[in-house]
């Protein structure tokens, strides 16, 4: 799959000398323009998902960014255990 993408001109693979068949792969500028486009094809489709499900986008992204913040701002061991019977 590298190959095929860096024959596409989408990523720079490098060899790590020494390091046997380790390799440094980064993008080109034209693979990040693909994932930057590709990402912003994925938010317009999730985003008409919710939206046929009857949800306000701009309600879900704002309570999942607060769930999140709170995930990560609680350890594990602090979570209560949720009864799932």
């Amino acid at each position: 799959m590298v190959r095929v993408l860096a024959d596409d001109d989408l990523l720079e693979v490098k060899t790590i000398a020494g390091q046997g068949n380790r390799r440094d792969v980064q993008l080109t500028a034209k693979g990040d323009e693909l994932v930057d486009r590709c990402c912003g094809l994925l938010e317009a489709r999730f985003e008409a998902f919710v939206k046929d499900c009857g949800v306000d986008y701009w309600t879900y992204q704002d309570q999942t960014r607060r769930l999140l913040e709170k995930l990560e701002a609680a350890p594990t061991a602090n979570l209560r255990r949720l009864d799932m019977g």
